[in-house]
């Protein structure tokens, strides 16, 4: 039998959660945005990004990844709630292994 959980605990507990879920895809945006800001600001960080282009691609690409992938769990309707996405054991949740597959063609930035 299932203990009952006092709703004003479950909601701040839930509050919580987003909150930190928030602040997960707004690091990884705002990590990923400060990356080609100083890039196209100064021609030597530019020069040294290109020197290990392939590498900074892949960076990049994880960072917005992971921002939609925490977007979906924060809008995800699902009964599981926020940051109990499903995950498969070897690569991740479904909305990872799709990431992956759109960004692991490019490799320039």
């Amino acid at each position: 039998m299932k203990a009952m959980i006092d709703p004003e605990i479950e909601f701040k507990e839930e509050l919580q959660v987003f909150g930190n879920e928030v602040d997960e895809a707004m690091q990884c945006f705002y990590a990923e945005q400060t990356i080609h800001n100083v890039a196209r600001d100064n021609p030597n960080v530019h020069r040294a990004l290109n020197r290990n282009a392939a590498f900074w691609k892949i960076a990049s690409r994880a960072l917005q990844a992971k921002a939609l992938i925490v977007l979906g769990r924060i809008f995800d309707r699902d009964s599981r709630g926020a940051g109990e996405a499903q995950a498969t054991p070897r690569w991740g949740t479904h909305s990872e292994v799709h990431a992956y597959r759109l960004y692991s063609k490019e490799t320039r930035l």
